[in-house]
């Protein structure tokens, strides 16, 4: 999205120091644009990435009808049993979805839902941010 910024009533979108010389800005007034663009920009990207964070968070996915967090820690919990499974190889445990119910899943469904997840929150990533 261009920034603008007002000078003298007019909307304007270059910044180039000849163009807000051109209009009359001294130094200081175009320091003080661009400081405030910037500014700008900043509460921008941050509140992008908050809206990003809380999606991320709010990731679920589905393997053979059973619903599982998808979040990162989620994740992380995910990733970690599947390694052990195929340490210990134990096929399968105990495990809480997304609705708090606990069921019985296999180490193949928690690396479905790991990657399925992983997948959700790279395209979250790399969408818009």
């Amino acid at each position: 999205m261009t920034k603008t910024y007002l000078h003298a009533g007019v909307t304007h979108t270059d910044t180039s120091t000849e163009y807000m010389a051109a209009l009359g800005m001294d130094e200081q007034a175009q320091a003080a644009v661009l400081a405030q663009l910037e500014f700008e920009e900043s509460m921008d990207a941050a509140a992008a990435k908050k809206t990003r964070d809380a999606a991320v968070a709010k990731i679920k996915v589905t393997v053979n009808g059973k619903t599982f967090d998808g979040d990162e820690v989620a994740q992380a919990r995910m990733a970690r049993a599947v390694v052990v499974a195929g340490i210990t190889g134990i096929a399968e445990c105990q495990w809480k979805l997304a609705d708090n119910t606990t069921t019985t899943v296999t180490a193949d469904e928690l690396k479905q839902a790991v990657a399925l997840a992983l997948q959700a929150q790279g395209e979250l990533w790399c969408c818009c941010y």
